[in-house]
């Protein structure tokens, strides 16, 4: 589905958001924290880790080509969960875009790619990268998009 045509989560949807500090493995720590939320919202675990694998992907990426800050978000609305990455820097948006749009699987004797197509099958393509803000930094967020039957059902178990 077009990005256009993609309602993406507001602010005010936002349920979660840590900060990932570089010294603190950021990728762990984003993974943890993310199969904990998951864990309250009844996801069942086979998904919660691979969730948790794209999620540390992402991060590994932010941390490694993208500058600070970066930010684990996770966003609630009435039929999904959304998952985001965000990292300073806007510059790369248009790439990544291109990536996480490639229809064919990596190529193996690449040293980069794969990462990217896992987050692409974790979240059964519904992934999309938007420019964004978050607090007073400028830059962009990679979003996964995993539907759940009944949202409205999950806002009160992860309370």
């Amino acid at each position: 589905m077009p990005a256009n045509l993609i309602r993406f989560p507001t602010p005010e949807q936002r349920i979660c958001s840590v900060e990932l500090l570089e010294r603190c493995l950021p990728a762990r720590l984003a993974r943890r924290t993310t199969h904990s939320l998951l864990s309250a919202f009844d996801v069942f675990p086979d998904q919660a880790l691979q969730i948790g694998e794209a999620v540390a992907e992402l991060v590994a990426n932010s941390e490694r080509y993208s500058c600070k800050p970066w930010r684990l978000q996770i966003y609630l609305d009435d039929h999904a969960l959304w998952v985001g990455v965000f990292d300073g820097d806007a510059c790369t948006a248009g790439l990544l875009r291109g990536l996480l749009a490639r229809r064919d699987g990596p190529d193996l004797m690449q040293e980069h790619g794969r990462g990217l197509f896992l987050v692409r099958v974790a979240c059964d393509d519904e992934c999309w990268v938007r420019t964004t803000r978050a607090g007073f930094a400028e830059g962009k967020e990679v979003l996964m998009r995993f539907a759940m039957p009944d949202a409205d059902t999950f806002t009160g178990s992860a309370a």
